[in-house]
């Protein structure tokens, strides 16, 4: 049973610590840039707008994700599907609508055990269905600039609840799809502390860092999974990521602890 709703409890480590994993999460991020560049262009880019260069053609992770039947739940979970995870690598991005505090989530909060609070008060709504899914959809729906071809953010993580029910019998996978499966950190399930593989840390995300340029057409498209319920477009986005914290080898389910966060 999920129970992110009631995630609060917030810890910061040490100053060495701190600086090694910072240092650690900046050489990550180019890595996961890298990804999302490989990702538009294997999958949105027409054959005449892809580069023959080995920079965007080769994949750039040492590790490739999907989406399976969970082993310790009924439901989903995100695993592994080849290569391995090192300590201290940033694997995923915790998804969805983000609320800051002085806007309304009630509505959003019932029966949804997918929001996440953060430190600073704002709430990420991770929930892919039921009005949270909706929501996004309509965000992402009114940003979009249909003339100039811009995409203000991800949503293919919304993708899987359309197969969720032949993935929950083991009869399909995420592997070969258009799902962006690094955005995917909601299919994490919990362990106990002690138990978990990756680690929830809080980061701001830089949305220009993140946006890729079409080569032709010249639209751009951002690739992080948030959006804001207040329409607001911000340069910096404050969202949670997944980071492991032991190696995590092909064919393992990723896990986290759903009452800790820890400080970039």
């Amino acid at each position: 049973i999920r129970s992110r709703e009631t995630l609060i409890l917030l810890t910061k480590p040490s100053s060495t610590v701190a600086r090694n994993q910072g240092r650690k999460l900046i050489r990550d991020e180019q890595k996961i840039r890298d990804y999302y560049r490989w990702h538009v262009h294997k999958k949105f880019l027409r054959p005449e707008q892809r580069d023959d260069g080995t920079e965007q053609c080769t994949y750039p992770l040492d590790f490739r994700l999907e989406i399976r039947k969970s082993t310790l739940c009924p439901g989903l979970g995100l695993f592994v599907a080849a290569g391995k995870i090192s300590p201290g690598s940033l694997c995923a991005i915790y998804p969805g609508t983000i609320f800051r505090p002085h806007e309304p989530k009630l509505l959003w909060g019932f029966g949804n055990s997918y929001m996440i609070r953060r430190s600073d008060g704002t709430v990420i709504d991770g929930r892919p269905g039921g009005l949270s899914g909706g929501t996004y959809r309509s965000l992402y729906g009114r940003a979009a600039d249909p003339l100039c071809g811009d995409v203000p953010a991800d949503d293919s993580w919304l993708a899987a609840e359309r197969g969720r029910s032949r993935l929950e019998r083991g009869k399909a996978h995420t592997s070969r799809s258009h799902i962006c499966s690094v955005n995917c950190g909601h299919y994490i399930n919990h362990r106990p502390h002690g138990s978990n593989n990756v680690d929830y840390v809080e980061k701001y995300l830089d949305v220009r860092y993140y946006t890729i340029i079409d080569p032709i057409s010249e639209s751009r498209r951002c690739c992080l999974p948030y959006l804001s319920y207040g329409g607001m477009q911000e340069s910096h986005i404050p969202g949670i990521v997944l980071v492991s914290n032991q190696e995590i080898v092909e064919g393992q389910e990723l896990t986290a602890n759903y009452n800790d966060i820890q400080f970039s």
